[in-house]
């Protein structure tokens, strides 16, 4: 990247270089840059850099929910990974284990979420760096561009405090912003959480990156898949929401189609069915998606400490999101070995078997990929 740099540099033209994948970005790049650039040897390619477009949730009824008394019943979702009997079976609730999104924000002082933080210092003091990073508007501390984020960090880690929103209440959450933004947000999303760092871009810390990242935004190309694999090579367990474009096949959102995603459908609600939204398959690789996980009508946090239900894929993937850390939280020796770890969610989901999408009536499929993931289950093989 050296003399595509000193060339920008000389000409002061604003530019970011990446190091996960080689790449150079350039914003508002006129027409007769294009054409220099795409004239020099040492310039493979010019592409524009395309919006990221939001898997929205097919239904959202965001009117307030009341709190109830955390020793409540845990909501449907958490239930249905069977969360709460890997908890008690092992007395872990997702402690020692991070887990991630890339979304619009979240609210971090609501009740469900503020506890789990990793910026929450205590006392009403936090420490954003290192835990948070904006590209979209560089804001110093976490905020919302809306409520999906706040609503899929709840189905992850929320739910310590307020109603039992969360599958893994007891890990800790970091957060980076893709929302509104182009295909390069998401690569310097992938390099904060390979290598969490300062606002400054500085002092990366490769010890503060977290387990398990999920995704529910589409739109990214082949660059997103090499970030994808820098950061399954980091041992971070990525997962995207499959998309909401089903019953129709083959229409798995990118990059949840790249073989190192792992892309999760979404349920009906207190079923082992498939929603009917839920996108299926097939795709380049063998079969897609992969594992599947509550997505219709699941309550969770929403601004303004509020609760509200969603459904789409972008519910499923925090679901699954939240089933890895408990799993790694219960089996530290498992911790970031994404391949046995994928083998083990396989062996213990439900397998539920189809002929839609499929050539055959077998498991796994292109509707449920290996099936309805189970915690308890999976913990009891990995132990």
């Amino acid at each position: 990247q050296a003399s595509i740099s000193n060339f920008l540099s000389k000409n002061n033209i604003p530019f970011d270089s990446f190091w996960i994948n080689n790449i150079i970005s350039i914003k508002n790049a006129d027409e007769k840059l294009v054409k220099e650039l795409r004239r020099r040897s040492d310039v493979e390619r010019v592409v524009f850099d395309a919006p990221l477009i939001f898997d929205a949730p097919v239904s959202t009824n965001d009117a307030y929910i009341p709190p109830v008394n955390v020793d409540a019943a845990a909501e449907w979702h958490v239930e249905w990974v069977n969360a709460p009997a890997l908890w008690r079976a092992s007395g872990k609730s997702g402690e020692g284990v991070t887990l991630a999104i890339a979304d619009d924000g979240v609210e971090y002082k609501h009740e469900a979420l503020v506890d789990a933080y990793r910026g929450n210092l205590g006392n009403g003091n936090f420490s954003h760096e290192f835990n948070w990073f904006d590209p979209r508007g560089n804001s110093k501390e976490p905020r919302t561009y809306g409520s999906h984020g706040t609503h899929c960090m709840g189905i992850a880690a929320g739910g310590k405090k307020g109603r039992p929103v969360g599958v893994a209440p007891g890990a800790k959450w970091m957060a980076c912003v893709v929302a509104g933004g182009v295909a390069t947000n998401f690569i310097r999303c992938a390099q904060f959480f390979i290598a969490p760092h300062d606002f400054e871009g500085r002092n990366a810390d490769v010890t503060k990156r977290p387990h398990v990242v999920s995704l529910s935004y589409t739109g990214t190309d082949s660059r997103a898949e090499a970030a994808i694999n820098a950061m399954v090579q980091a041992g971070i367990m990525f997962v995207k929401s499959a998309g909401n474009s089903g019953p129709r096949c083959n229409t798995i959102t990118p990059p949840g189609f790249f073989k190192e995603s792992m892309a999760i459908a979404a349920l009906a609600p207190n079923s082992n069915n498939a929603a009917s939204f839920s996108s299926r398959g097939p795709s380049n690789n063998p079969f897609k998606p992969n594992y599947a996980a509550p997505g219709q009508s699941v309550t969770s946090s929403i601004p303004n400490n509020g609760y509200g239900a969603k459904s789409g894929t972008s519910m499923a993937a925090p679901n699954f999101n939240g089933v890895v850390g408990l799993l790694w939280s219960a089996v530290p020796s498992l911790a970031r070995r994404i391949e046995e770890t994928r083998k083990i969610l396989a062996e213990s989901a439900l397998n539920q078997k189809t002929n839609e999408c499929t050539p055959s009536n077998t498991s796994p499929n292109n509707v449920f990929g290996y099936g309805t993931i189970n915690a308890l289950k999976a913990y009891e093989i990995a132990k």
